[in-house]
């Protein structure tokens, strides 16, 4: 329910900004591979990151099993994907499509490119670890 709240926002923020958000959202199988090469660094990071002995990745790694795995332990693996295709779907049309989008003619792209990527990463600081984290 949270993620799709989101695009209530992403409405309003349109109409406040007179912007299409969802404009630029299509299906591409280029861009879909794109983004899977695009998501392999991260992931062999994040990886790493579970391997790793390293403090700071210890305190990360206890915050999150102390705090995530309670609250989605009874959750279907299929429950997990709509959560996180819903996530993907409304998080980019708030944060590339509204936020990026909106304020791209008013302040310029890579203004607003730096200002929707540092408004996404604020959302979701979890920790200072996480937050520098490459995703």
């Amino acid at each position: 329910m949270f993620e799709l709240s989101l695009l209530l926002l992403v409405f309003a923020w349109a109409r406040l900004f007179g912007s299409a958000p969802l404009a630029d959202l299509h299906w591409s199988a280029s861009a879909a591979l794109i983004g899977i090469a695009g998501a392999l660094p991260p992931l062999a990071f994040f990886w790493w990151t579970l391997q790793s002995d390293r403090p700071p990745m210890l305190r990360h790694r206890a915050l999150m099993e102390n705090l995530m795995r309670p609250m989605f332990a009874n959750w279907e693996v299929r429950h997990l994907a709509i959560v996180s295709a819903l996530a993907g779907l409304c998080e980019e049309a708030l944060f590339r499509g509204a936020v990026q989008g909106g304020l791209a003619g008013r302040i310029g792209a890579p203004a607003a490119l730096l200002l929707a990527s540092l408004a996404f990463g604020a959302a979701h600081l979890v920790t200072w670890t996480y937050g520098v984290m490459p995703r």
